[in-house]
């Protein structure tokens, strides 16, 4: 074989052995193409536990305002009876005020009157209304106050979670707010 010939030959072996591997190299990286994508699709078709996924969030930046009210205090309800003296037996502190909260005045309650420490006390919603349609989180007072202001009747209500005084605000990430959707659209399934 000539000089001429044997590098034409090897030209061609070299690329057909190029061409198979390139080859293989796509095919091996198509398996792994799928099997990614599934993966992708198993957790977006993954229903959200509300223990796992949703409390947290709601622990973590919701309950700090949205919980029921401290019953810290001496007194026991609308000029409630007086607390017990701190050190034991003695006289008795003063009754409560209004609230039944002790002298500081009633405790605070739940901001906007909406609590999501407790399910019954969530699904029912605060002063604006229900705040939580099972199966539909576009009708949800709480979604959409995660996505930024919105209206409830003809008030304006600021974005959540609220900015602490002399903070900025702060949203929740997208990935949180996407699974608390997802959680509402499922039906809120709120498991103990």
């Amino acid at each position: 074989m000539s000089p001429f010939k044997s590098i034409v030959a090897s030209v061609k072996h070299r690329a057909l052995f190029t061409s198979i591997g390139l080859a293989g190299c796509v095919v091996v990286a198509g398996q792994f193409v799928p099997a990614r994508a599934a993966e992708k699709d198993d957790k977006a078709g993954k229903a959200v536990d509300f223990v796992k996924d949703i409390q947290p969030i709601f622990k973590e930046s919701c309950v700090k305002c949205h919980k029921a009210p401290d019953a810290r205090g001496p007194g026991q309800g609308p000029g409630g009876p007086a607390g017990a003296a701190p050190d034991g037996p003695g006289p008795r502190g003063p009754g409560g005020g209004p609230g039944g909260h002790g002298p500081g005045g009633p405790g605070r309650g739940p901001a906007g009157g909406f609590r999501l420490d407790d399910k019954v006390a969530a699904m029912k919603g605060g002063k604006h209304g229900v705040a939580i349609v099972p199966g539909k989180a576009e009708e949800s007072l709480l979604y959409k106050l995660l996505a930024g202001p919105a209206k409830a009747g003809d008030d304006e209500v600021s974005a959540m979670p609220k900015a602490k005084r002399g903070e900025e605000f702060k949203a929740l990430r997208d990935d949180q707010v996407k699974l608390i959707k997802q959680w509402i659209d499922e039906g809120a399934k709120w498991q103990k």
